[in-house]
């Protein structure tokens, strides 16, 4: 994991987040990772509650990844 979370429990939350979003997509994980750390970054700076963080930050990679694919 890259120095972009908090703490190990929050790398390993988003980790879990990636890898799952990677099988649901069927695409590479360090693709997947790619997309999903550059919108946690935009997300994160916006954030007043962090709980639901992963959730809305998979949704919008997962966006991002199916534009990606319809092209």
């Amino acid at each position: 994991m890259t120095a972009i979370y908090e703490n190990e429990h929050e790398a390993a939350l988003h980790g879990g987040a990636i890898e799952a979003l990677a099988r649901e997509m069927q695409r590479s994980t360090d693709e997947v990772r790619t997309i999903y750390e550059g919108m946690y970054r935009a997300l994160r700076t916006q954030a007043h509650v962090t709980d639901f963080l992963p959730v809305l930050v998979a949704r919008h990679a997962r966006e991002a990844l199916r534009r990606s694919s319809s092209r």
